[in-house]
């Protein structure tokens, strides 16, 4: 989801930094879809983050990516092949087998620059029923049982889904240490050390036991139980190919040898208030 005001120089510049951070991971056959709430609904100036959030809350939960409005001339100083991006000009189906996940970029006229990322919620809990859906049952019966199953509450629904009772989170879960504790199929083991050549030496060694040891206790103790040191870095594993994909493809990186003092930022707009 594009920042997108329409501006003869600023889309550019705005595709060529979109481009530079994901080309790599497309291709001219399989672009990134990007669109731009702006055409539909204007520049909601200190709000205006907020109706690209809400358009695309409703392309995750619909499965489907709305258009750009009226798109006819492209600005012909964005190279979109460039950057694999492409425009979306039509209601277009969520991609099959790709992770409902979409970002969004929002700029102040100040230069405060905002990057939000949303995912779908079932990437995160995969069993979650939307609030409003209950338990039903039907007057009819097979071989004497009687068909239970949940709608959403729509009229005339007919969608069904496994019998799951749903029960709003109202606080958060307790921790249980367990030896069977499972995790995603994709889990990203963090790193740190004194030098970048200590760094790879740990990232080998741990590769050459970390199937002796449950992968989600190797994933908290990097997280939680290490000092973080100045050269860092991550791996992503798959589950079941943890000691395969534990290879530092990408050069380390130094971090800063003070902790960063937080500011806040505000665009002038009048936004802070």
């Amino acid at each position: 989801e594009w920042h997108g005001t329409g501006t003869y120089v600023g889309d550019p510049i705005e595709v060529e930094a979109v481009g530079n951070v994901f080309s790599q991971y497309q291709s001219k056959d399989d672009p990134l879809l990007v669109g731009s709430v702006k055409s539909n609904v204007g520049h909601g100036e200190g709000a205006s983050a907020l109706a690209s959030i809400m358009k695309l809350v409703l392309a995750l939960e619909n499965n489907a990516i709305p258009p750009i409005f009226d798109l006819q001339t492209r600005n012909p100083n964005i190279d979109f092949d460039a950057a694999r991006v492409l425009p979306v000009t039509e209601v277009t189906p969520w991609p099959k087998d790709r992770l409902r996940r979409a970002s969004i970029n929002s700029f102040g006229y100040g230069g405060a620059n905002g990057h939000c990322i949303l995912d779908h919620v079932q990437n995160i809990l995969p069993d979650y029923i939307a609030p409003g859906v209950f338990r039903t049952r039907s007057s009819g019966t097979n071989k004497g049982h009687k068909k239970e199953f949940l709608t959403d509450g729509t009229i005339n629904s007919h969608r069904k889904v496994a019998i799951l009772e749903h029960r709003p989170i109202l606080q958060a879960p307790p921790l249980i240490a367990k030896s069977s504790t499972s995790t995603r199929q994709l889990v990203l083991l963090p790193f740190s050390a004194h030098n970048e050549a200590s760094l790879k030496l740990n990232v080998e060694a741990l590769a050459k036991v970390v199937d002796q040891v449950p992968l989600a206790d190797v994933a908290y103790t990097l997280s939680n139980s290490r000092s973080q040191f100045a050269w860092r870095s991550f791996c992503i594993v798959d589950k079941d190919n943890v000691s395969e994909d534990l290879i530092l493809d990408k050069k380390p990186l130094r971090a800063p040898l003070h902790t960063a003092n937080v500011g806040y930022v505000f665009t002038g707009q009048g936004a802070q208030w």
